[in-house]
């Protein structure tokens, strides 16, 4: 229900198809939509990037931007709306926390809250480097062959 703004720093962002509909759908609706996550280099776990980006071109066509982190990895699970509502807590958007894990998230209606998490957004945005549809469009076809490969899996990672 966001009318003007999203932003998700999540460490593993392989959102389920219901997540990642209601992100493009916002998008599409002009809501401003940003995420940052590892990139292959900054994750602990390089192949859970090949499986999430099998999902970007999708989002990002609608106008989701996605940014990727270059330097050490990036363990945060927060997310903001509309710079009044939070969500912070221990849950990836991902298969395993939603089916394996046990996760907590607190949800906090408070516009300083928002602020700061969007604050430290921005601050972070200085180690990512925004992904391009350009750039996933000039992927070899082995590299396109193993993100869907692994995206298959992605309910279990």
């Amino acid at each position: 229900n966001a009318t003007k703004s999203i932003t998700i720093e999540n460490a593993y962002f392989i959102p389920p198809q219901e997540i990642r509909k209601a992100l493009i759908d916002a998008a599409k609706r002009g809501v401003q939509v940003k995420v940052m996550s590892n990139g292959a280099l900054s994750n602990n776990m390089p192949f859970l990037s090949d499986a999430a980006r099998y999902f970007y071109d999708d989002m990002m066509k609608a106008g989701v931007r996605i940014y990727e982190k270059t330097g050490g990895t990036l363990h945060a699970k927060t997310a903001t709306f509309d710079r009044e509502f939070s969500i912070v807590g221990s849950v990836n958007l991902n298969g395993r926390s939603r089916n394996t894990d046990a996760e907590v998230s607190v949800a906090i209606q408070d516009g300083a809250t928002a602020h700061e998490l969007e604050q430290r957004f921005a601050q972070g945005l200085k180690s990512t480097t925004q992904v391009t549809l350009k750039e996933l469009g000039i992927e070899a076809f082995r590299t396109n062959l193993k993100q869907w490969a692994l995206s298959t899996l992605a309910w279990t990672f």
